[in-house]
This record gives C-alpha cells, structure tokens and sequence, in this order.
C-alpha cells in the first residue's frame, strides 16, 4: 500500500520534489484523526484506532519533517537570512491554511447549536454526561478573535472551544 522504493526515491524526488510515500502516511494520519473522532462520538472503541491524538502527532511530525525537506530543497533560491523569504514562507503558509479555515469558522458559528443538539441526543443515546456547552456555543468575542485570528491554541480554555453566533 505505502511504499517508499528507495532506487527510485532520489529521482523521484529531484523530479517532483515530493516524497509520495510520506505524503500518503499523512493523509492515512488525517484519516486516521477522522475516523477517531468519529469513534468518540459514536461510542465504537477499537483499540489504537479509537485514539485520534496518536493520528494527530503522527500527522504533525510529518508535516514539520515535510516542512524542513522543502526548506532544504528551496535553500539556494530562497534563504532563510533574507526577511522576504520569510514574508514569503508566512504569505503562503497563510493562503494555503486561511481560506478554509475561515470557511469552517463560518459553518462552526452557523451551525454551533445545531451540532451542539446533535451531541446531547448521541450522549443521551449512549448514556453519558452531555458534553460542557462552550465547547459549541462560546459566542463571546474573546473567542471568536482568538479562532479569527489563529491565537485560540495559546488560550487553554479557548482551545477546544468553537464559537458561535
């Protein structure tokens, strides 16, 4: 299924300056984090699987060894002591994170209550305690320019919260 072939890997990577094999294992990490979540609601266990967080550290180690393999590959055209490449990095880094991001904000703030009631019939249905209701309905502006302005991670009680109109 994933395969890293190492007599065609260093070609392959002067070609493409890609290393399918990792970006494959990423996205199996994001499913991985989907599927886990899913069992969190649900109720299902199924040991390893169940655990989204190994899925999360997984994905995010790759990503930074990713990360690093580009800068190395980008080093000569653009090197990190030049301010421009790093306005450049954080240009693109933004654009490729902001938009749907934003999107996803935007659903979260239409649809908190709604997915907050959708929780309390699961738990009802599975029998355990409802879930803290900030978690869905924090509307407070605190929150919402922490997620508008990616801060919300640095605030640990604003970390799992999803604002909402």
């Amino acid at each position: 299924m994933l395969q890293c072939n190492m007599a065609s890997y260093e070609t392959s990577i002067i070609k493409s300056s890609r290393i399918e094999c990792l970006d494959g294992l990423r996205a199996l990490a994001a499913i991985w984090v989907l599927v886990g979540h899913c069992m969190l609601l649900t109720g299902w266990q199924i040991p390893i699987v169940g655990e989204p967080d190994l899925g999360v550290d997984l994905f995010i180690m790759l990503s930074g060894f990713l990360m690093v393999f580009h800068y190395q590959l980008r080093q000569e055209k653009e090197p990190w002591q030049r301010p421009e490449t790093w306005l450049k990095f954080w240009t693109r880094r933004y654009f490729r994170i902001a938009p749907l991001f934003y999107v996803m904000l935007f659903l979260a703030l239409a649809l908190g209550p709604y997915l907050y009631d959708c929780r309390i019939i699961i738990d009802d249905f599975l029998s355990r305690s409802h879930q803290a209701p900030e978690r869905y309905l924090d509307g407070s502006l605190k929150n919402i320019v922490a997620h508008l302005t990616f801060l919300f991670g640095l605030v640990p009680n604003l970390a799992y919260r999803t604002p909402a109109a």
